[in-house]
């Protein structure tokens, strides 16, 4: 059995001295605003320059949103490629209160006409850095983009600025396909996007799979970026995801809770455990703008698998406790 930090404690209205069999918690998560410092003097022709800029301006309106007004309960869907996280998001397809913000790779195949996806598989080494000031710059907008419809109270990403960072941005720097300046500015970056800028953040999927199965999976779905995909490739992904994530090998201090699905099973079984976290979802939702309360002893440790199903997404304001979220 894992506890939560103190801090998770307060947030989720647990008492400190009950425990959970999840779980640790993920990055910590700033709620501070941006303060942009005078930028007359920055040549605008620079490219991380007007990466920042662009998105100071942006995100000006929304954040203070975020600061002042209700938010959406906010879920990041992680796990390697070929996990199943497109899947995952289907499940959510039909409900009316949930906002899906899929991973913009629409964006990255199209700069100005030049696919930087495509380039970054052709040759990493050239355009590695290219490519992830790209994805850093468009998840940051996906993270303060606000649910389109009334009524959209979740919130669910596929991927996450954590994962550009701790996943990605890592795997090219550890096999030499970033070099070390590329790398530190890109970590600068980050650093300071962190600790400057509101990202929501209230719970992580964690789709793991093994490397070998998510490596079939993606020869069966035959994307053209992804021909010469290895499975060294996914295996160090796969390597670098459950130093992350992956309650059971680390230790290290975080404050988002995870959830782990085996996402190794058929997608058949897969989808029943997501009927569970659709639900585990909803309810905490729910609880979100409702005063925190410690739940009873019954309610500590609850299981996902006797959390009730409903037949669709519609809110269960039955309760005002978070739930708390369950290893599947």
């Amino acid at each position: 059995m894992n506890s939560l930090c103190l801090h998770c404690r307060r947030h989720y209205g647990l008492s400190a001295l009950s425990t959970t069999s999840l779980l640790r918690c993920a990055p910590p998560v700033s709620r501070l605003r941006i303060h942009p410092t005078n930028t007359s003097r920055r040549r605008p022709g620079h490219l991380l320059y007007d990466i920042a800029a662009e998105f100071i301006s942006r995100t000006r309106a929304d954040m203070a949103v975020n600061e002042y007004g209700s938010r959406p309960y906010t879920v990041f869907v992680e796990g390697n490629v070929g996990s199943g996280k497109t899947t995952f998001l289907e499940q959510f397809a039909d409900c009316p209160n949930v906002y899906l913000a899929k991973e913009p790779v629409h964006k990255w195949q199209d700069v100005r006409g030049h696919n930087f996806l495509g380039l970054m598989y052709e040759d990493p080494k050239r355009w590695s850095f290219a490519f992830q000031s790209i994805v850093q710059r468009t998840m940051l907008e996906l993270h303060q983009t606000r649910p389109k419809l009334p009524g959209q109270n979740i919130k669910i990403m596929e991927r996450s600025i954590y994962s550009a960072r701790n996943i990605f941005v890592e795997n090219l720097y550890k096999d030499n396909l970033m070099a070390a300046p590329e790398y530190s500015v890109l970590d600068a970056w980050y650093k300071w996007l962190i600790e400057n800028v509101q990202i929501e953040s209230d719970l992580i999927i964690y789709l793991r799979t093994d490397p070998e199965i998510a490596y079939q999976r993606i020869k069966t779905r035959n994307r053209s970026e992804e021909k010469n995909v290895s499975l060294e490739y996914i295996q160090h992904l796969h390597e670098l995801h459950d130093k992350w994530l992956n309650v059971h090998i680390t230790d290290v201090p975080k404050n988002i809770p995870v959830v782990i699905v085996d996402a190794n099973q058929s997608m058949d079984l897969v989808k029943k455990q997501f009927k569970g976290i659709r639900d585990l979802i909803t309810k905490n939702a729910s609880a979100l703008g409702e005063p925190k309360t410690s739940p009873t002893n019954s309610e500590v440790g609850k299981n996902i698998n006797d959390i009730h199903i409903s037949s669709n997404c519609k809110l269960m304001s039955d309760t005002s406790t978070i739930v708390p979220a369950q290893r599947v």
